[in-house]
């Protein structure tokens, strides 16, 4: 079940074309618009302006050349960790526009450290989306 705060949840396995209309939908969001949880049986296309620097958190091997894949596929520079931790250590290094993270990943997992992301996010301007 989706995160409270969720804009998105897709399901695995995951089709090239649902995961372009959720990238899509993700990186069009304004900041603070408050719209109710959208499945990929909804998305709607919005033209893409630039590529998009993603970051993947997850730790299955056969997962990351999966999800890079379709990424790269879209146009997408992607940057690939293998759990929570280093996702955070990524994240203080670079600016990414999107991250998807892995619900379930050892030493810590999504949940924890988005919550520690977003935590430490609002000490700053800014809101980075995260794909759960």
């Amino acid at each position: 079940m989706p995160h409270a705060r969720c804009v998105v949840s897709l399901t695995k396995p995951i089709r090239q074309a649902q995961l372009y209309k959720c990238l899509l939908t993700v990186m069009a969001r304004r900041r603070g618009s408050c719209r109710p949880l959208i499945t990929c049986q909804h998305l709607v296309e919005t033209p893409a302006h630039r590529r998009a620097r993603v970051l993947v958190a997850e730790d299955n091997v056969v997962n990351q050349k999966v999800i890079v894949r379709l990424l790269e596929k879209l146009e997408c520079r992607v940057d690939v960790v293998a759990n929570g931790r280093e996702a955070l250590e990524a994240l203080s290094q670079r600016a990414y526009e999107l991250v998807c993270m892995d619900c379930q990943m050892p030493e810590m997992d999504g949940f924890e450290a988005t919550a520690t992301f977003r935590a430490r996010e609002g000490q700053r301007d800014g809101h980075l989306r995260l794909l759960l």
